[in-house]
């Protein structure tokens, strides 16, 4: 849906199309089975370094290993690996958390551990109407389209060109911008959809857009708002209790790998720590 006003969308702003987010037909229409086919994009992993890239009619140019040819890689099953010199190239089908893990960052990302909670929290699952407030580089927007599916819809609302811009070309690698819709807008004047399943803040200032998501939300819908500071978190709870917004609770999530080993496992001594607070509440009507 297309809609005037500060909600414009990004290629009636520019005066031109934006790059397709489009999923490729390849992706939605050969079997699960099938082998890698043009429009695919290919996880190319080698010596501890990979990266991401699409093959088209002209092949797949990888950053840090050079271009193939599309006749090298068409058909070639998934979890295959080619020999390149003294190098061997493994030809992996990326997923969400190659595409997250791999995302080009402007701003600070939504990691993987937060937006885990975030869909967990908000219960944005297939088929879910969800609307973004900030888009930053585009990682937790991946992990809603992901979620949503096919049947589902996200629009995301931002301010910044060079964060929109970052986050499109991010979506744009993916099979699930073909539901997406990236509006250049005010977070605060929201959107003018209402029966939203679902608001995701992650702005400055989340307590300014509260009105707006009040708005567009349907009755016992969820919000879930992200702030990396507790003065801001305290704030935003303050409004949501002000607008009347029940189950309100903050958590914050912490991730600690292990390492295991025969009769050694331990804890690591690295862990992902704070990366901020996880704010989650739900209209009552």
């Amino acid at each position: 849906m297309r809609t005037q006003g500060v909600n414009k969308l990004v290629d009636e702003v520019s005066g031109k199309g934006a790059p397709s987010t489009d999923s490729p037909p390849s992706a939605v229409s050969r079997a699960a089975g099938a082998g890698i086919g043009r429009g695919d994009v290919v996880l190319f992993r080698w010596n501890g370094r990979e990266a991401l890239a699409a093959l088209t009619d002209q092949g797949a140019k990888v950053e840090g290993l050079g271009v193939f040819k599309e006749t090298t890689l068409l058909g070639k099953p998934w979890g295959s690996s080619l020999t390149i010199g003294a190098q061997r190239v493994a030809l992996l089908r990326p997923s969400l958390p190659d595409f997250v893990r791999l995302v080009r960052r402007g701003a600070q990302i939504i990691t993987m551990k937060d937006a885990a909670a975030i869909l967990a929290g908000t219960g944005i699952g297939a088929g879910a109407f969800v609307v973004e407030f900030g888009v930053g580089s585009g990682a937790l927007t991946l992990s809603l389209l992901h979620g949503v599916g096919i049947s589902g819809r996200v629009i995301s609302v931002d301010n910044n060109p060079k964060h929109m811009e970052m986050a499109r070309r991010n979506v744009s690698r993916t099979p699930w911008g073909g539901w997406w819709e990236l509006r250049e807008g005010d977070c605060r004047a929201g959107v003018p959809e209402t029966g939203v399943d679902a608001v995701v803040i992650d702005i400055a200032e989340p307590w300014e857009s509260v009105p707006a998501a009040a708005r567009a939300l349907k009755a016992c819908g969820r919000l879930a708002s992200f702030s990396p500071t507790v003065n801001q978190t305290e704030r935003m709870v303050g409004t949501l209790e002000a607008a009347g917004f029940s189950d309100i609770r903050t958590v914050e999530v912490l991730e600690r790998e292990h390492a295991i080993r025969a009769g050694a496992s331990r804890p690591s001594f690295e862990m992902l720590g704070h990366t901020g607070y996880l704010t989650f509440a739900r209209k009552l009507e």
